[in-house]
């Protein structure tokens, strides 16, 4: 397993040098969103996400992400941050686990379309912490994922997305992080 994921990762450095050709303006993105797992669904976990895209051409793009999430460690904890207070008052002392995620990659979409869906494949490297033990890991992450992209002639545009994210860390391995994506795209 761990060979596929270092394989595309040395696909997503090999694409790299296309970015020096390019010759599309970078896009921007940054959004967030709620963020479960496939073991215990969303109870509570959310995440911010943002980077750049780098087209190659109209149908590829070279990807740079970086994802934060905060998902609760045990099923059988759920809570919402309250309405009426500062935000994060409610989970203060409650196990959760931070999540965050560098990853590189490729896009593949429609072109020049004002609706475009996409499909997304990066690698990189992720870190958890536990806040229950205050343990962190480090190690591979790779993220499938799939989106639509609303691109109106101008300056921007909107997105929404979903992601399968996969740590190679202890208490994540037979399970994928699924972040739940909205936000907004700048030229």
């Amino acid at each position: 397993m761990r060979m596929k994921w270092v394989a595309v990762l040395v696909l997503a450095v090999a694409l790299s040098p296309a970015l020096a050709v390019a010759g599309s303006h970078p896009i921007g993105f940054l959004g967030g969103g709620v963020s479960g797992t496939t073991e215990f669904g969303y109870q509570g976990g959310w995440g911010v996400g943002g980077g750049a895209e780098f087209p190659i051409n109209p149908h590829a793009s070279f990807l740079l992400r970086t994802d934060y999430q905060v998902l609760p460690n045990h099923q059988e904890e759920v809570y919402t941050i309250p309405l009426d207070g500062p935000i994060g008052q409610g989970t203060e002392g409650l196990p959760h686990a931070n999540l965050f995620a560098a990853l590189m990659g490729l896009r593949l979409q429609a072109a020049n379309e004002l609706v475009r869906p996409y499909v997304d494949v990066m690698a990189g490297l992720g870190r958890v912490t536990k806040q229950t033990g205050i343990k962190t890991e480090k190690n591979l992450a790779l993220s499938l994922g799939a989106g639509l992209k609303f691109m109106p002639i101008g300056v921007g545009g909107l997105f929404a997305d979903v992601h399968f994210d996969f740590y190679d860390v202890t208490g994540l391995e037979n399970q994928a992080v699924i972040p739940i994506r909205v936000g907004l795209l700048t030229r």
